[in-house]
């Protein structure tokens, strides 16, 4: 029931998500097709959250609704966060959502527990389903709207406190400062060197057999690409793609993965595999 899985939460100090479906609206044969099943948001969800999902019309859906006030008609689906102490919706999501809309949206909420309060980037409509966010510290006033822009400005900004202003270097380079008793090449020459011994490979047709990697890149103006890489692909060669797709140079932006947050190593020699870079389909976003 909805109560029994706001109790699980709170023990497990998760976040609590609600998925209330209609079988009338598509969107919600789409959430559970697409969505639900995308390998990054089970990661995700399995990792941070509780989930909890019923049709409008069981009984605990339909007390869901009237207690959050959702029109039957015109809001379901509904995907929401829950604090589960006070039930306070702290983030919501009417219509279908695509994988990679969800992801950006609840990646703040994978930072912190509902005991340390949450720090949602944004209420933002981009076009889609209506999204309403709010913090802890705001839960009786109306939320901030902030573009897309500034969510992007926000984010990189969390990254960079919590990963290092450092790129790491390899066991093999660590050994070869420590004899030579020199400091590591600087990151530009490092990565044109890289660059240029390593040439990107080319892209792998969807019939190739073995496992093929399809990796989404998205940049701080929200444009994005996309390209097929096989497991055995190198890392480095994400970073090589990343400058043909764009005016930027190898050495001046870095790659982090979305969940979780980690950067890469633009001269690792570690394939995608090796890195955990594995899923059907994996986001990277820029930072300059």
């Amino acid at each position: 029931s909805f109560d029994e899985a706001k109790a699980v939460a709170d023990r497990a100090q998760k976040w609590l998500i609600v998925n209330i479906q209609s079988h009338e609206q598509f969107a919600s044969h789409q959430l559970n097709r697409d969505t639900w099943s995308n390998e990054i948001v089970l990661s995700m969800v399995k990792a941070s959250f509780i989930f909890w999902q019923a049709y409008s019309k069981s009984d605990m859906g339909s007390k869901f609704c009237t207690f959050y006030k959702i029109d039957h008609d015109s809001e379901l689906p509904v995907t929401a966060v829950l604090d589960p102490l006070t039930g306070r919706k702290v983030w919501s999501k009417h219509g279908f959502v695509d994988a990679e809309t969800l992801v950006e949206d609840l990646a703040s909420f994978t930072e912190s527990t509902p005991r340390d309060g949450a720090s949602p980037l944004k209420k933002h409509n981009r076009g889609g389903p209506e999204t309403t966010i709010t913090t802890a510290a705001t839960a009786l006033e109306d939320p901030t709207v902030m573009t897309e822009e500034e969510q992007m400005a926000r984010a990189i900004a969390q990254s960079l406190e919590q990963t290092s202003s450092g790129v790491a270097m390899t066991k093999e380079e660590h050994t070869s400062v420590a004899m030579s008793q020199q400091p590591a090449p600087p990151l530009r020459e490092v990565v044109e060197r890289v660059v240029v011994a390593d040439p990107l490979p080319p892209e792998p047709s969807e019939s190739e057999s073995g496992s093929i990697v399809s990796v989404m890149i998205r940049m701080p103006d929200g444009s994005r690409f996309k390209r097929r890489f096989l497991p055995s692909h190198k890392t480095r060669h994400l970073f090589q793609f990343t400058s043909e797709s764009t005016d930027l140079k190898p050495c001046s932006f870095r790659l982090l993965t979305q969940f979780p947050r980690r950067v890469l190593d633009p001269e690792s020699a570690s394939t995608l595999q090796e890195s955990g870079l594995t899923s059907k389909q994996e986001a990277l976003f820029v930072e300059l």
